[in-house]
């Protein structure tokens, strides 16, 4: 009895150990196998022991295994932690882990082997979900990457659709983008992965039914194990559901991709045929994808507003080049025209002059004001012609090597005979010479002694300077009129810009622009100080000439 009991209680540890516990013959025959191994394998004891040998339970692979294992296991009598594939009953395949030690007789034969096997079915499960999740983070890292240097939106969102369709497990996945129409709100197909575009082209855009309205409205994520049994499903005419010819959708996912202002941009969409697809981590997955994308395609379409605004940028550019254009064709063609009749009208002046000095004095003061106020216009027009002169680089220049003084001198006294009541004091004197052409630096000295005297209402003094260093001579030319603030000290330097605070004073605002062409050319350069009230000097520096006159 208590034998009996003994056994017992032995064969129920052998049947209920956590572990498979069997015996092989030398043949490789089960001639013991416990509960436990019986039914990870679904066999009875009847169908195996004495019957099946371990390797008729093995894939192919595992049978060619074992019968290459177990001569040589017969010989050194264990194995330690070999893994085999064994087949289930139903053909599913089991994962296990062995260990088998062999037991002899007296005289060293071989009599049997006790092995016991660990189920790695959990363990190759927690493998898989650990490739699964190690492959969801490298996709994860590759499309942060992939879209954040991307500018294309096409692009961008085709990537993104494709990964969340593998991370998730979808059939096929696809990305509608919100557009508004004349009828109301509709939604566009934008990229898709996992099936043809075929397969969607014959269909009509999706309308905002009550399981898409969620996702384009951005109310939140959608995730059903089969979304033909939900209430949302089927509630809208004609098709009530998927129409004829659709991809079989079962399990459903879709994710609003929502910009950082706020605007719901389009939905990420997720099927398959078959329930029950789509976990929470994979929804988790694709809601942090979606909110990268969200950056990546806000930063695309800055782009493609920058593209065109810099396309459009361009083409008022050039259209504006091509006003200059004709603008500087004008004024070449009008300045030439004027020039003539100019001529002409100043030739009769001078023959009324001579004519009204003695015979009608009052006449002739008339004529000689209208003949002033027509000198100012020749000059005007000659301006013009030199703009347009200094565009198309035909400028003449006529050089040669001088003191700077002597240009200076001539424009002071002309300057002296169109304006007396000013005092145009010249300090300080210079040795060097410079190389340049004399009547176009006598014109910008004229020019910036007008203006000195122009600008300088309620003074009567103009002083002019010159200095010298080894390489340059520099004129200064001082006024006590009514300054120039210092955001247009650049400014007047450019064609046609006058200062909006001088409206008062007449010009065409190229005086100085022509003088620093001129200057410019003479390889100088020119400069100003000035503040408002305060008055201005103009500085004027030339390179010394290398050789005296010859």
């Amino acid at each position: 009895m208590e034998r009996m009991t003994s056994n017992t209680v032995l064969n129920e540890i052998f049947n209920n150990a956590p572990c498979g516990l069997h015996s092989l013959n030398k043949d490789g025959i089960f001639i013991a196998i416990n509960d436990t191994e019986l039914n990870w394998l679904g066999y009875t004891r009847e169908e195996v022991v004495h019957k099946m040998s371990f390797g008729d339970l093995c894939t192919d692979e595992g049978k060619i295994q074992f019968r290459e294992a177990f001569p040589r296991f017969i010989r050194e009598g264990s194995v330690r932690d070999v893994a085999f594939e064994m087949v289930r009953k139903d053909g599913t395949r089991l994962p296990v882990l062995l260990n088998s030690r062999a037991n002899y007789n007296e005289k060293g034969e071989f009599l049997n082997s006790h092995a016991f096997l660990l189920n790695l079915t959990e363990v190759r499960i927690a493998e898989q979900k650990v490739r699964a999740k190690t492959k969801s983070l490298e996709l994860l890292n590759s499309i942060g990457k992939s879209i954040s240097g991307q500018l294309d939106l096409q692009t961008i969102i085709q990537k993104v659709t494709d990964v969340t369709t593998e991370l998730t497990g979808a059939q096929f996945g696809a990305f509608f983008y919100n557009v508004i129409n004349d009828q109301g709100e509709s939604f566009m197909l934008y990229t898709l992965s996992g099936a043809p575009y075929e397969k969607f082209e014959k269909f009509d855009l999706p309308r905002n039914t009550a399981v898409f309205h969620p996702t384009f409205s951005g109310a939140g994520v959608v995730r059903v194990d089969d979304i033909t049994k939900d209430a949302r499903y089927g509630k809208m005419a004609p098709h009530h559901g998927m129409p004829e010819g659709h991809l079989p959708v079962v399990s459903y996912l879709a994710v609003p991709v929502i910009l950082k202002s706020g605007e719901v941009i389009g939905g990420l969409f997720f099927g398959h045929s078959e329930k029950g697809v789509f976990t929470q981590e994979a929804e988790e997955l694709v809601v942090g994808v979606a909110s990268q994308a969200a950056i990546a395609i806000d930063n695309a379409r800055l782009f493609e507003d920058l593209k065109k605004l810099n396309a459009e940028n361009e083409r008022l550019l050039e259209l504006a080049r091509v006003l200059d254009i004709r603008k500087d064709e004008f004024i070449s063609m009008a300045s030439h025209e004027l020039r003539t009749p100019l001529t002409s009208i100043k030739g009769y002046i001078q023959l009324l002059e001579a004519k009204l000095k003695e015979k009608d004095p009052e006449a002739y003061r008339y004529v000689v004001r209208t003949g002033t106020s027509l000198n100012r216009l020749q000059g005007l027009v000659e301006d013009l012609l030199d703009v347009s002169k200094i565009q198309s680089g035909r400028l003449p220049f006529q050089l040669s090597v001088f003191r700077p003084g002597e240009v200076l001198a001539e424009a002071v006294e002309e300057i002296r005979h169109t304006a007396p009541r000013h005092h145009i004091i010249v300090q300080g004197g210079v040795q060097a010479m410079i190389h340049g052409d004399r009547a176009r630096l006598i014109q910008v000295l004229i020019n910036l002694l007008n203006n000195a005297i122009k600008y300088s209402p309620d003074a009567d003094r103009v002083e002019i300077s010159l200095t010298e260093t080894d390489k340059e001579v520099t004129i200064a030319v001082r006024d006590f009129g009514i300054g120039i603030p210092a955001g247009h000290h650049h400014k007047i330097f450019e064609r046609f810009h006058r200062v909006p605070d001088n409206s008062d004073f007449t010009g065409l605002g190229i005086g100085l622009y022509i003088s620093n062409e001129i200057i410019q050319r003479h390889h100088g350069s020119m400069r100003v100080e000035s503040e408002p009230g305060e008055g201005s000097v103009f500085y004027i520096s030339l390179p010394v000439a290398s050789s005296e006159p010859g």
